[in-house]
């Protein structure tokens, strides 16, 4: 069927029960009744035209378009009113855009859509709502959940993605401010890097992603606030190798709570100043732990523990072990080399340039 474009509302139960198999709802429409497509089981494809406009939803107990739609897109904002504002609409989805004019997914807006495959998210939305995609990508039939952030995504809800195991990266926009409790928690994510814009991270953010092995806190002058609860920030995962680019604080009911687990490499750049006490202490497989800086930093005894300082090798710039046996705690690390720190290289033609464990070609930079 082809709406008119002058349709301004579509009624209760409008297309209950039809057998349509494509849809495109036009930008005119405001308003869209309870179970208006409810039980169009063939509807395998949907389309909200790009408008600057809301559209609202009149929700009831079911949602608004039952098992169909495989494939949606949205090119607007969709305000949910009625008994059930946060029910979710769609239930069925394999695939979703989200356009440029759309501003933010609301919450549950994807809840539960166990098939989802694919998502992709215009440069319009600045927020992710709580629950949004939750529990999403589940189903035995879907191999890997692919999500593209939109650039200018600034908020991740609490639990924007929690319980979606199968999606296993995703690239935070540098537009991105805070990260919400849950957020990613239980996530397949394998590795993660948290832009520099990021200010807060919320409690269990990342708990319980148990194949996240990689970690990098990009480098800023501005301090990283992590809000702590009784489980590690990072607990249960396998956070093996951890870059740290700039200051620590944490806050909340356990503040002093270490963050990490399992940690086998440690890098800190030359922006970090300061390092909280027990930061690192337990992390009984820690291997290898490299510093940035010509002065070393005063810290706690307690930021690492013993097994740490008998058993990891601590890297320092060159020409500066010296100072580093003379500090009263950094001393305590039984093991100590010096190491070049970073490389940038850029391979001129007709050349290959290799430094330590490092190869680089022509035209290439590391």
């Amino acid at each position: 069927i082809t709406l008119p474009s002058k349709l301004k509302t579509i009624g209760s139960n409008a297309f209950y029960g039809t057998h349509i198999t494509s849809l495109t709802i036009p930008a005119s429409v405001t308003d869209i009744e309870y179970y208006a497509f409810v039980g169009c089981d063939q509807l395998t494809n949907i389309k909200f035209e790009d408008s600057d406009e809301p559209i609202n939803f009149v929700t009831g107990y079911y949602r608004s378009f039952g098992s169909a739609a495989k494939e949606v897109y949205l090119g607007r904002d969709i305000i949910r009113t009625g008994d059930y504002p946060n029910e979710r609409i769609f239930n069925k989805v394999t695939e979703v855009t989200i356009g440029d004019k759309v501003t933010a997914v609301p919450n549950y807006m994807f809840d539960g859509n166990s098939e989802l495959q694919n998502v992709l998210i215009g440069t319009g939305v600045k927020y992710i709502g709580e629950y949004a995609f939750r529990n999403c990508g589940t189903s035995d039939d879907v191999t890997e959940l692919k999500v593209e952030l939109g650039a200018n995504v600034d908020s991740l809800a609490t639990c924007a993605f929690q319980n979606c195991k199968k999606l296993q990266a995703i690239s935070l926009p540098s537009a991105l401010k805070v990260i919400e409790a849950r957020a990613f928690e239980y996530t397949g994510l394998t590795t993660l890097s948290i832009p520099a814009s990021v200010k807060r991270t919320g409690y269990y953010a990342f708990e319980g992603c148990e194949s996240l092995t990689d970690i990098n806190i990009e480098e800023s002058t501005e301090s990283l606030e992590f809000v702590t609860g009784y489980y590690r920030s990072f607990g249960y995962n396998n956070s093996k190798t951890v870059f740290i680019g700039r200051d620590i604080i944490r806050t909340g009911d356990y503040w002093n709570e270490r963050l990490f687990n399992n940690v086998t490499a440690l890098t800190f750049g030359d922006k970090v100043t300061e390092i909280g006490p027990n930061m690192f202490n337990g992390n009984s497989e820690l291997q290898k732990v490299r510093v940035a800086w010509t002065q070393p930093i005063g810290i706690n005894a307690n930021v690492f523990g013993n097994t740490t300082y008998q058993t990891a090798t601590l890297f320092v710039p060159g020409g500066t072990m010296d100072a580093y046996k003379a500090d009263n705690v950094w001393s305590k690390f039984l093991k100590m080399e010096a190491s070049s720190y970073f490389v940038n290289a850029t391979a001129t033609a007709g050349g290959t340039l290799t430094f330590a464990d490092q190869t680089v070609s022509d035209g290439s930079v590391k």
